[in-house]
């Protein structure tokens, strides 16, 4: 005779160790998430700080100096050139407030070689921070005069 093989089979699982089993199994599926997110993130280059909502109305500005001097086929500003040219006179391009910066400060303009430079020094008013107090800084390049004709 052969002996009979019996499985071996006790009373189920009782909730205390399913819950136990389910406790571990979270455990180790949470560590390996963890684990990936960091070695995927050792990869990516760092952002960029975030951009200032007023930023926008800098590069504004920018393309109305711009804008002048190619009406007026000017290569670079005039030593005598202020903002306030953009808001005044018969036809202004801009309204007085887009001279001024969100906190009531006129925005800085420096003559570059080639170009000019737009400056707003953020909520603080100083050179450098960070955050809202931030300087945003915009660098135009005039493109050079083309001479046509023959």
């Amino acid at each position: 005779m052969s002996p009979s093989r019996q499985s071996p089979s006790g009373p189920p699982p009782g909730p205390g160790r399913v819950l136990a089993v389910l406790a571990v199994a979270c455990l180790v599926a949470g560590t390996a998430v963890t684990v990936f997110v960091i070695l995927q993130a050792r990869g990516r280059p760092a952002a960029p700080p975030p951009r200032p909502a007023w930023q926008g109305e800098l590069e504004q500005l920018a393309q109305s100096v711009h804008g002048w001097m190619s009406e007026r086929d000017l290569s670079e500003l005039p030593a005598t050139f202020t903002l306030e040219v953009l808001a005044s006179g018969e036809n202004p391009r801009l309204e007085p407030e887009a001279l001024l910066d969100p906190w009531g400060r006129a925005y800085r303009l420096r003559r570059t070689d080639g170009g000019f430079e737009l400056t707003g020094l953020g909520a603080d008013g100083s050179v450098g921070g960070t955050g809202e107090d931030a300087d945003v800084t915009i660098l135009v390049r005039a493109a050079p005069m083309s001479f046509g004709g023959r």
